[in-house]
């Protein structure tokens, strides 16, 4: 399972505390505890994600395919519901991402993979841990 670490969680829970919607039940259960973050150092400074292709999978079994420079960022908005197409099979969970140097490079990738429409692609991407498409 993933976790969100104690800096990321707590900015998370306080956003989610505020709102008046459905997702307020989320703010103490699995949405808090969504993202393990190695990256987090033991200072409490988070490194920021640049220019990354993920996948989240949702409560349904499905997969999302996203690109970003802001990772972080991004999956607090995921999981608050702002993104109209995965509102409903919340929670989502990390499951994979891989940094570009550029975020033209990251959206190109993104693309070739939604324009082959394949779940196996996707599958395979997760187990081999990167992303090997020309």
């Amino acid at each position: 399972m993933y976790h969100f670490s104690t800096l990321n969680s707590n900015v998370f829970c306080s956003k989610i505390k505020k709102s008046k919607n459905r997702y307020n039940n989320y703010a103490n259960g699995p949405i808090a505890q969504l993202v393990e973050r190695p990256d987090v150092h033991r200072e409490g400074q988070r490194r920021k994600y640049i220019n990354s292709v993920y996948i989240l999978r949702l409560n349904n079994g499905q997969y999302y395919l996203g690109s970003t420079s802001d990772l972080d960022k991004r999956l607090i908005e995921h999981n608050s519901g702002k993104t109209k197409g995965i509102r409903y099979k919340l929670p989502a969970t990390l499951i994979f991402h891989q940094e570009f140097e550029t975020i033209e490079q990251a959206r190109q990738t993104e693309y070739k993979i939604k324009k082959m429409k394949s779940r196996k692609i996707i599958e395979r991407i997760i187990e081999d841990g990167e992303i090997k498409i020309k």
